[in-house]
């Protein structure tokens, strides 16, 4: 009896110790593969003797993160407020034009091509049309951002939804006689996990939509512009470090929207 106990409580107590030995892993290889990059950045300066010019050790871009980090986290909040805006209205509206497609074949019809169309064509080729018509303060940098984190909502949105089998949505309607229960109780927990994978891309698309239009704009605000200022000044450890605030903006919003749609499709 004493034998059975042990061997329970040894088979309770496993994969409490492996759960929390492979969340510690989740954080420690990360640091660990980081540490050996900047070793093997610093041995690759030493070996190859480049200029910092060409390429800073590590101990310069560290040196320029410790004396203007609140400079560079200063300009990334203003270009976060950018990504932020940008992300929420071209979420929504992808979200709604993809609904819209989903229910009206002929809003599909109509719209689908052209959407297709704008989706395939750089974005870069419409910014001169958008400073021409918003000028290249907000209203620009946020145009160019909600275009970006349209397009993957919009698809995700419609290939969720068109997966849905109608017989399920129609019997639904026929209960409570109402197309808005068949679409909250039905088809949007079903389409759900499409709708925010959308949005995850959309989220880095909209990261890539704020700094873009600070870079290829010099003189606004945001740490784009600082990044081209520092480009015309040879500053390679100051464009390196600001890759660095803009990856580390980039990653914490990522897992935590991760995080968030893990919690919203749990049965998945």
């Amino acid at each position: 009896m004493t034998a059975r106990v042990g061997e329970s409580a040894t088979e309770s107590v496993a994969p409490v110790l492996g759960s929390k030995a492979g969340r510690i892993r989740r954080f420690v290889d990360p640091i660990v593969f980081a540490l050996l990059f900047v070793a093997a950045w610093q041995a690759f300066i030493w070996i190859t003797g480049f200029h910092s010019v060409v390429l800073p050790p590590p101990s310069k871009v560290w040196g320029v993160l410790w004396n203007q980090g609140d400079f560079l986290v200063g300009n990334m909040l203003t270009t976060a407020v950018t990504i932020g805006w940008g992300f929420f209205l071209g979420g929504v509206m992808g979200f709604v034009a993809g609904v819209l497609s989903n229910h009206f074949e002929r809003v599909k019809r109509a719209i689908h091509p052209i959407l297709v169309a704008l989706y395939v064509v750089p974005k870069a080729v419409f910014i001169p049309l958008f400073i021409l018509w918003w000028g290249v303060g907000f209203e620009y940098k946020l145009v160019v951002t909600v275009l970006l984190a349209f397009f993957p909502v919009t698809e995700n949105t419609i290939t969720g939804l068109s997966g849905v089998e109608r017989e399920m949505v129609e019997l639904t309607r026929s209960l409570q006689g109402n197309r808005w229960f068949g679409f909250r109780k039905v088809s949007l927990p079903f389409a759900l996990p499409f709708v925010l994978a959308g949005l995850r891309i959309a989220l880095t698309e909209s990261f890539i939509g704020g700094v873009l239009s600070e870079i290829l704009v010099p003189g606004s605000t945001g740490i784009g512009s600082r990044i081209v200022e520092a480009a015309a000044f040879s500053n390679t450890e100051f464009i390196i470090a600001s890759i660095m605030v803009i990856a580390a903006f980039g990653i914490v919003s990522y897992f935590l929207f991760l995080r968030l749609e893990r919690r919203l499709t749990f049965w998945v």
